[in-house]
């Protein structure tokens, strides 16, 4: 992958998380995998939108889906992407002005 190719790729994983409802879903499955009906308890957000986000989240290869019956179930791909959110958050909070 070249460099430019790498920055792109960077570019399209940046956008997708620059979204407060997708890092708390990112979090919440952080080390466990949850179903729809149990992220949209666990955040208070409309089933519709957990689905939207976890499809905007699915196509950026953060999560992935497993179905068991009728029942999915989603984790991060890779925990590394948390790590990196942290340090963003991280880097926020230090440099927030109020």
């Amino acid at each position: 992958m070249t460099e430019r190719l790498r920055y792109e790729e960077g570019e399209r994983i940046f956008k997708v998380l620059a979204s407060a409802k997708r890092l708390a879903m990112l979090h919440a499955l952080d080390g466990k995998e949850m179903s729809v009906d149990e992220l949209t308890r666990k955040l208070g957000v409309r089933k519709s939108n957990i689905s939207q986000h976890l499809a905007i989240l699915r196509y950026a290869r953060l999560v992935k889906m497993r179905k068991d019956g009728t029942k999915v179930y989603y984790k991060v791909t890779d925990p590394k992407i948390l790590d990196a959110s942290r340090i963003i958050g991280n880097f926020a909070k230090k440099y927030h002005r109020s």
